[in-house]
């Protein structure tokens, strides 16, 4: 039995809900908070045990920020408690519905068990 876990990320401002530090509502003004925000929800995903196999993929809903790309490359590879971090790119359309699409296209036959997650979910 084989799962995986899509978060969906994209780099660029806005706000969350859910808290990252600053309330309830945490204010997102640029691409940078949003990928200290991706950093600590991967932190937290290398620790977390799933009970099973399970890896994690990160679909980046790509906006041309450098870093972002660079950091989520770094990880790519990486063990988790139950698996491994796997990383896409792709064009930002149909926003974490598109990246959800793209990634259970690609990666159907690889897990039977599918759970999708946006990148202000911090799981616990």
């Amino acid at each position: 039995m084989k799962a995986v876990k899509v978060i969906t990320v994209c780099f660029r401002g806005r706000v969350a809900h859910g808290g990252f530090g600053l309330g309830d509502r945490d204010e997102l003004a640029t691409a940078h908070d949003a990928l200290d925000m991706v950093r600590k929800i991967l932190e937290n995903e290398k620790n977390i045990d799933a009970g099973i196999d399970m890896d994690t993929l990160i679909v980046n809903n790509d906006v041309g920020y450098t870093a972002g790309r660079d950091y989520l490359d770094s990880i790519k590879g990486l063990p988790t408690k139950n698996g491994v971090f796997k990383v896409m790119h792709r064009e930002n359309t149909g926003r974490a519905f598109g990246g959800f699409n793209d990634a259970f296209s690609k990666y159907k036959n690889e897990y039977e068990y599918w759970l999708f997650s946006e990148d202000d979910v911090y799981y616990c």
